[in-house]
């Protein structure tokens, strides 16, 4: 059988430059069951939170969030890749949220600027490896032709022995904070990755599902210089 286990982790790492927020990394390791043991893979994200000016709230500030990072790729074997994404088709920067699903700090004010500060303030805090709750798992997929992005599709956690064959599926999801380095590797699975623009999308002679080709370039890899 196959899993697939994902593992995120995150760590203060600075205060936010010229404001209070702070900045942390997290790991995200996929970990896979298969017929052939365990495979994992993991990737290590970093999200900075910054303060900005705003006129839609009465304050005339709110808090902005930037991703630098790459997916989880998990090499399946006999040429099978999964990939674990930063975004989704409806949520483009789904990793920004990673860490919160998992490492569930306590919030002990109300939504506003300084209850998510001291929310973000006790997250960074929370030590040890936590799972991410199944309804919150990244959005995965794989590739008929790795070299070819339009021929993505998505990969539902409960397809999984479908497309990967019996004896496969996911294990899990968890975040463990971090002051490793953000991972820059993936081009090593995708080798369009740092060129191509645009939507995932267009060839039909491909299983790929109407969601997985809304995807862009940024689902993948957002941040780091080519």
């Amino acid at each position: 059988m196959l899993r697939v286990f994902v593992v995120a982790t995150a760590t203060l790492l600075l205060a936010g430059c010229g404001d209070s927020f702070p900045d942390y990394r997290y790991r995200m390791t996929v970990e896979v069951v298969t017929p052939n043991g365990l495979k994992a893979g993991s990737s290590v994200i970093e999200v900075q939170t910054t303060e900005v000016r705003t006129m839609q709230d009465s304050s005339g500030k709110t808090f902005r969030g930037k991703l630098r990072g790459e997916a989880v790729a998990v090499d399946l074997g006999n040429g099978q890749t999964l990939f674990a994404l930063l975004g989704s088709p409806d949520e483009p920067n789904a990793a920004k949220g990673y860490a919160h699903w998992a490492l569930k700090p306590v919030r002990t004010t109300g939504p506003d600027m300084d209850g998510y500060r001291e929310h973000l303030s006790q997250m960074v805090e929370v030590k040890g490896v936590h799972e991410m709750p199944r309804d919150h798992w990244p959005f995965m997929v794989a590739f008929s032709n790795v070299n070819d992005p339009a021929s993505v599709f998505e990969v539902k956690a409960v397809e999984v022995s479908q497309v990967f064959g019996s004896g496969t599926y996911i294990k899990r999801v968890t975040i463990e904070l971090t002051g490793d380095s953000v991972t820059t590797d993936l081009e090593n699975h995708l080798t369009w990755v740092d060129t191509f623009h645009g939507a995932l999308a267009g060839d039909r002679r491909y299983r790929s599902s109407i969601p997985a080709q809304n995807l862009t370039a940024r689902a993948f890899r957002q941040g780091i210089d080519s």
